[in-house]
């Protein structure tokens, strides 16, 4: 018989763990700005360039071209407009493609087949990256691998973005000023975030895209996993926060903070205010990536006040995992990208946003106070109002901003404005716990296309000692 002290409740062996709610719980503004300062961190430059052949396929030049990204030796191909002008300029799609097995030349010429006109086809440039350690199938010219680990979505972008920046150096031909982007399933979750990330895309179109890898559903399917002891997912995206977050975190090869970061990396409905004019298309029944994904963007996009032009989503009712079954969405897709790249459709007006973004702090007289705005964010109008409310009556406060998000602690609350910060002059709060200032934004320099963000310190002394507290934060991108 086993001594009573090894059976002793607390000596127990714990069970394994399959509550993931800490994984799962919503980010914090640090961890945000965390996965954006790792983005800016790498340096997808453009290095080692090689054309590696070239055919004439199905009436295209096509080259197979090679580069370098960190370290290692990535493919892709690039099609020449069937309207090829040596000295002209021409617009630049990049087309990330789905799925996990590579990728071949076919994703090129279903491109044509899905849209019914010819203007991509004659007009631009196509680049189809392959993505690290995956193989690009190029029909006559051979199989080339692209070295290095998979990365799926995250070093993906890394892998486009170098690829781009080399086209962009090498061919004269391919205008900076018009790049666009578009992909499905595992390739529009590389297009949304390529998006977020690279300036230099101008509109994008996905289908089927993941934009939230951390929805109640994804942590239910994951812990479901779990308590299995593993397997696959009951669809892609949960599929993928097992994979690369879960499994690793409960291993202990990820701690709480990495795993999180890697679901965080991934999910743009946390960044959607930089994505660029965004079309988006899925069907309701789709089985691999559920169409709770868009009903999350579109929920995101609606709270940012982005509408058409700048946002447009197409539902297709019964539709699966497939563009064939969204009938019209190539028709849709050449619209947008078509008029964007002839200049017919104004992509500066999509640039005014607005987002409320960082902590809040509970203060004397509720929950705690919050930014507002009334007015636009039109350099030209010049009319745009600051606000806050949420705040204990008449006592003094100021507005203040600076070009930098931040997150750390101040006072009875959260320093949400990094950089080099301005103050606006002091304001008394209104009796009904107001505040309001009406931003000269001639005077203060501001330009189109400047990200500003903006906050509100206040008197407030409360039983913690602090005398005064902070609201959330606003951020501002200003356009013409």
């Amino acid at each position: 018989m086993l001594p009573l002290l090894l059976l002793a409740p607390g000596l127990l062996p714990s069970e394994p763990t399959t509550d993931l709610s800490d994984l799962f719980a919503p980010p914090t503004t640090a961890e945000l700005l965390a996965v954006e300062a790792d983005w800016a961190s790498r340096n997808p430059v453009a290095d080692g360039w090689q054309v590696e052949d070239s055919a004439l396929i199905a009436g295209f030049r096509v080259d197979v071209v090679s580069h370098l990204v960190d370290g290692h030796r990535h493919y892709g191909a690039v099609r020449y407009p069937a309207q090829f002008q040596p000295g002209g300029s021409h617009p630049v799609l990049v087309v990330c493609h789905g799925g996990n097995n590579g990728v071949g030349l076919g994703s090129l010429l279903g491109l044509d087949s899905l849209t019914p006109g010819t203007c991509l086809e004659d007009q631009a440039f196509v680049l189809l990256p392959s993505f690290r350690g995956e193989s690009l199938f190029a029909g006559p010219m051979g199989t080339f691998l692209s070295e290095g680990p998979t990365s799926v979505i995250d070093r993906d972008v890394d892998d486009t973005m170098a690829m781009l920046s080399c086209v962009l150096e090498e061919i004269p031909e391919a205008d900076a000023g018009r790049v666009f982007a578009h992909g499905g399933s595992r390739g529009g979750a590389v297009t949304l975030v390529l998006s977020v990330r690279d300036e230099r895309i101008q509109a994008a179109v996905e289908f089927f895209a993941a934009s939230d890898h951390t929805l109640p559903s994804i942590q239910a399917n994951c812990e479901a996993l779990a308590a299995a002891g593993g397997g696959s997912g009951s669809n892609a995206v949960s599929n993928h926060a097992w994979i690369y977050a879960a499994e690793p975190y409960l291993a202990g090869t990820l701690s709480l903070a990495e795993a999180r970061q890697v679901l965080h990396a991934c999910s743009m409905a946390f960044f959607a205010h930089r994505l660029p004019p965004l079309q988006a298309h899925h069907g309701t029944a789709d089985p691999a990536v559920l169409y709770e994904q868009s009903e999350r963007l579109v929920e995101v996009m609606t709270d940012l006040g982005v509408a058409p032009p700048c946002f447009e989503f197409f539902s297709y009712p019964g539709g699966g995992h497939s563009a064939g079954s969204m009938p019209g969405c190539g028709q849709r897709l050449e619209d947008l990208l078509c008029d964007a790249m002839s200049g017919q459709l104004d992509l500066d007006a999509c640039d005014c946003r607005f987002w409320p973004y960082c902590e809040t702090s509970p203060n004397t007289v509720g929950s705690g106070a919050s930014m507002t705005h009334s007015g636009s964010a039109s350099v030209t109008a010049d009319d745009l109002v600051l606000g806050c409310s949420g705040l204990p009556p008449g006592r003094p406060g100021l507005f203040f901003h600076g070009p930098l998000a931040n997150s750390a602690p101040l006072a009875a609350g959260t320093l949400c404005v990094g950089g080099s910060i301005t103050r606006l002059p002091v304001v008394i709060t209104t009796a009904s716990g107001a505040a309001s200032w009406d931003l000269d934004v001639a005077a203060a320099g501001f330009e189109a296309g400047e990200t500003v963000y903006f906050q509100f310190w206040y008197r407030d002394p409360a039983g913690s000692g602090a005398t005064s507290n902070l609201s959330n934060g606003l951020g501002v991108q200003f356009c013409p």
